[in-house]
């Protein structure tokens, strides 16, 4: 998870994050790609999370747009994933491992120019 840290100097709690993409890898493996941008930092990143050994599946509300208000991580063996959401997907599950798959770093635009003034 280090190259998450890397870029934004802690591990997000993804909120606002949009979720791009959930799938399944394979009968046990979930992969999930996130949009999250630290307005603050002025920092944009695309992140790809792999979970592994998947159980106690419960994800509802899934939309054509999922934003996060929270991805809370927890525990060891297992871990446990609870998904708040602004708007679409949430709920929980417990999987064996977490991975960082990809981490996508991406510019955010510049604010506006404030008027100059006359």
């Amino acid at each position: 998870m280090g190259r998450v840290e890397s870029i934004f100097g802690y591990w997000p709690e993804f909120a606002d994050g949009r979720i791009l993409a959930l799938s399944w890898q394979h009968a046990d493996q979930l992969l999930l790609t996130i949009d999250y941008i630290d307005a603050e930092q002025r920092k944009r990143a695309r992140i790809s999370l792999l979970f592994s050994g998947i159980s106690n599946l419960n994800l509802t509300g899934l939309m054509s747009e999922n934003v996060l208000d929270s991805l809370e991580i927890s525990g060891e063996g297992p871990v446990t994933v609870h998904l708040e959401a602004c708007v679409g997907l949430c709920g929980s599950f417990n999987c064996a491992r977490v991975e960082v798959i990809e981490v996508t770093q991406n510019s955010v635009c510049s604010q506006a120019a404030s008027p100059h003034e006359t």
